[in-house]
């Protein structure tokens, strides 16, 4: 099954804060850093996005890709936590090496980050921001890239990338500095299938979920006209439940867009769920809004209305989190790497 098609879309929530600054280039995997030909063929736009977060010393920015028209890469950068200022953008297409460590002087990432990690080089770099400069700190901006300058032939590549920031004036009078990395996560297209081909269990959320638990049933065998409870049941309540905290996951707006392809992976992960599982339906709980549980497929009878819900569960009015928690047989961190769903 295509993760492309199944998946919602994703707004770039970002906005464009910051001029481009001079560019410092060097010549690992033979790349050509000459102006692009307006002639070649341009290479058709991904809708997905990639998403880094990249953290050290009490300070945390977001960095996100996506594809514009012309097929250009534009990374998108945010300081969410703490106080910096950002001088340094770095590049390492594959996260292999390469041969830049600087985008200006007292502006590098030689040596090892602010977590301990060796620094092997980067594929590009630009400087986005002064170094000891009196004009004001520099905490979010863009940058637009071709593919040919990062050395990479798709937005989805650059999920194997480390992105690298080089950050000033932070603690003390500002007078320190760290040098983040980390690499991302790629987050696919919107689904391209008309709405009638997508079974309608499930509202669209305001964001994506922050949490869903998955409410397996009882499943019955006609050769012995019995029903059977499901594994993992170890609360005795004939109900298997796993919630996923998707929090970090950067999830669709709509379940009904990718639930496909989230039970075929946790088929994969969990012991307890089979092809033959019986999966009643799902609590959903996106930031700021109530959570409500949802009947699937053949339990489903209207539409993407909320329905009872099922067993011993509660949810608290406060926190919107399921209550008890021992009705709660398994939970897992989810989080997407490539194109398939990860649960740890």
């Amino acid at each position: 099954m295509s993760f492309g098609r199944y998946f919602a879309s994703f707004g770039n929530k970002f906005s464009s804060h910051h001029n481009r600054h001079d560019s410092w280039w060097g010549h690992g995997r033979d790349r050509d850093h000459c102006a692009d030909d307006d002639t070649a063929p341009q290479p058709s736009v991904d809708g997905g996005q990639v998403n880094w977060t990249l953290s050290g010393k009490g300070v945390t920015v977001n960095v996100s890709a996506t594809q514009n028209a012309d097929g250009k890469i534009v990374f998108t950068y945010e300081q969410v936590k703490g106080h910096a200022d950002l001088t340094g953008f770095f590049v390492d297409a594959g996260n292999d090496g390469g041969k830049i460590g600087s985008a200006g002087l007292f502006n590098n990432m030689w040596g090892r980050d602010t977590d301990g990690d060796r620094l092997d080089g980067f594929d590009f770099a630009q400087k986005i921001g002064s170094v000891h400069g009196w004009d004001a700190d520099n905490r979010d901006g863009e940058l637009t890239v071709s593919l040919k300058d990062l050395g990479v032939s798709s937005l989805a590549e650059l999920a194997e990338a480390e992105i690298g920031i080089r950050a000033g004036g932070i603690g003390w009078c500002g007078l320190e500095s760290a040098k983040l990395a980390g690499t991302g996560t790629y987050t696919p297209p919107a689904s391209t299938l008309p709405d009638e081909q997508i079974d309608l269990n499930f509202p669209g959320t305001g964001a994506g979920a922050t949490s869903l638990t998955l409410v397996f049933g009882a499943t019955y065998d006609a050769a012995t006209n019995t029903w059977n409870q499901p594994e993992g049941d170890v609360n005795a309540d004939w109900l298997y439940s796993v919630k996923l905290d998707t929090g970090a996951a950067n999830l669709p707006t709509d379940l009904d867009s990718y639930i496909d392809t989230l039970l075929a992976d946790l088929i994969e992960a969990d012991p307890n769920v089979s092809a033959g599982s019986s999966l009643k339906g799902v609590f959903i709980q996106a930031e700021g809004e109530e959570t409500q549980f949802y009947y699937h497929s053949e339990f489903n009878a209207n539409g993407e209305m909320p329905d009872e819900i099922p067993g011993d569960f509660a949810v608290d009015p406060i926190t919107g989190d399921l209550t008890p928690p021992e009705a709660i047989d398994m939970a897992y961190n989810t989080t997407i790497s490539g194109d398939e769903f990860m649960f740890a």
